[in-house]
Order: structure tokens, then C-alpha cells, then sequence
């Protein structure tokens, strides 16, 4: 998805600070809400191999494609909160970095959230907004995303609220699988009437 399509999507989302469209979700940092704290975002992740079946952690670095799931998902408010994270390699944080600077150049209540990566190549996660705003909380519905390292770079591969198409993934450059329960690992494929598994 191209980002001028993405912008256009925060856009949307962002007129929702000004009031709750019907049906939408909010989140907000007042003290009944249930903000994560910053140890979330370095908390220890459990990991799951490629067989999907869930496993504890383990004390040295998972080896690459071994899927890791969030818990508690890892939340990123601010550039330092990313850097202070200890999973994401120098080349995610650096991308996370960007991509959150980036989406609050539209909304400053942006807060990414990771709540599982494949070691090497994909993360998952999404966009919520959480915090306030200077009239008050931050109002909105969020996104999911999917981000993968094609040929070096990391990028984003699909956004939504809904499974994406298949096409869209696959225009963006990705070649490989999906993991169960990452975002995009269901998608539309044309023809279809029901979401299908990713196949590259």
C-alpha cells in the first residue's frame, strides 16, 4: 500500500480525535484505563518455532524464522521507548523509529504496537491511539500492519481493519509465508468469498 493511501487512512482515522463515530473503539490514558507501562515494551517475549506451538522464551537469542509473540505486545509512544526495547535488532528499531515518526507527523497520539515478529524478516502489530490530545484523550479506531524485510529493507506490507487483498501483500514484494495470527496472514484472494492463507 502505497503511504499517500496509508496518510490518507490516518487522516480519516484522525478526524475521529474530534468525536467517537458510532461503533468505534476508543482508548484513552485516563487512570481507569489500562495504558501499558514501558517494561512492556522490553518485557521478555515467548517464542513460538515454526510449528506455531507456543514454548517459554528461551535464554539465548531465538535462532532466524523462529516466530516470537508479545504477550502483552510491546508499545511505542516515543523514539527512546523503541531504543530501549531489547528484541528488535539495530535495523527495526531504526525502522521503527521512522515509521513511528512518521504516522504522528499526521496524529501525535499515535502508538505503535508490536505484538509479534518472525526473527529476521516480519513484524506485527498496529496502530492505536492512546494518550491525549490537546482537547482532550486521544480518540480512534486504529489499524493492524504487517511489516517484512524484502531484500534488505523493512517496509510495510499491508494496513487495514479487515484482512487485506493477497495482491497487496504480494505487490509489496514479499515471498514467503506468513505465521499464523500475524496480521495478513489471512487475506483476500480475487475470486475468493471467504479469507484464504497467504500464499506468496
Amino acid at each position: 500500500m502505497k503511504r499517500s493511501v496509508v496518510l490518507a487512512a490516518m487522516m480519516m482515522l484522525t478526524a475521529a480525535c474530534a468525536g467517537t463515530p458510532s461503533g468505534a473503539s476508543t482508548a484513552s490514558s485516563s487512570p481507569s484505563s489500562s495504558v501499558p507501562s514501558a517494561t512492556s515494551a522490553t518485557a521478555a517475549p515467548s517464542s513460538a518455532p515454526s510449528s506455531q506451538s507456543p514454548t517459554t522464551a528461551a535464554a539465548t537469542t531465538p535462532t532466524t524464522g523462529t516466530v516470537v509473540f508479545l504477550p502483552k505486545g510491546a508499545y511505542f509512544k516515543t523514539a527512546a521507548s523503541i531504543r530501549a526495547a531489547t528484541w528488535p535488532t539495530s535495523d527495526e528499531q531504526t525502522f521503527l523509529v521512522s515509521e513511528l515518526a512518521y504516522l504522528q507527523q499526521v496524529n501525535h497520539c499515535v502508538t505503535l504496537l508490536v505484538d509479534g515478529y518472525r526473527v529476521a524478516d516480519l513484524m506485527t502489530g498496529g496502530v492505536q491511539y492512546i494518550g491525549n490530545g490537546p482537547t482532550g484523550p486521544c480518540l480512534g479506531s486504529g489499524a493492524e500492519l504487517l511489516w517484512g524485510n524484502v531484500s534488505g529493507t523493512w517496509k510495510e506490507l499491508a494496513t487495514g481493519q479487515n484482512p487485506p487483498y493477497c495482491s497487496q501483500i504480494r505487490s509489496a514484494g514479499w515471498k514467503s509465508t506468513i505465521p499464523k495470527d500475524f496480521y495478513g496472514q489471512q487475506c483476500w484472494e480475487k475470486g475468493s468469498n471467504v479469507p484464504v492463507d497467504y500464499k506468496p
